[in-house]
């Protein structure tokens, strides 16, 4: 079985369907903007034109400063509050939420992980983490 990434660009349906072609065969998802990318992969899936579908994330997090505003991922969401600046702290919470994570030298948290819609940090002050390497 063929298997595809499906990044956030692929799932965007404003304008176009999505055609899928495979060892099966051809098919066509057509779904909406507002698709979340889960949707839109067991969608693809459910084709079964013999190519896997999933949606993964791979990104990285760094907290700049102590600050506020709450780290979500799927279903799972952790208050950077508790967290201060401790990005082994952080790391390790979200690999107990079952995330592949791991820190580097200087403090970058790289996760992965796969089924979920995305990442969402809201009510963060400006600047106190680096979601993807951007200031947030």
């Amino acid at each position: 079985v063929a298997q595809a990434a499906l990044s956030a660009s692929t799932a965007d349906l404003s304008a176009d369907d999505i055609v899928l072609s495979g060892s099966k065969g051809n098919g066509t998802y057509d779904g909406s903007a507002t698709d979340s990318v889960t949707t839109v992969a067991d969608g693809l899936n459910a084709l079964n034109v013999g190519v896997k579908v999933e949606a993964k994330l791979d990104t990285t997090i760094a907290l700049n400063a102590a600050g506020s505003g709450t780290l979500t991922i799927g279903n799972d969401s952790f208050a950077l509050a508790s967290y201060g600046t401790d990005a082994k702290a952080l790391a390790e919470d979200l690999g107990k939420a079952g995330y592949d994570t791991s820190v580097d030298d200087a403090g970058v948290i790289s996760i992965k992980a796969t089924g979920v819609d995305g990442i969402d940090v809201a009510g963060a002050t400006a600047g106190d983490i680096s979601l993807g390497g951007t200031a947030n």
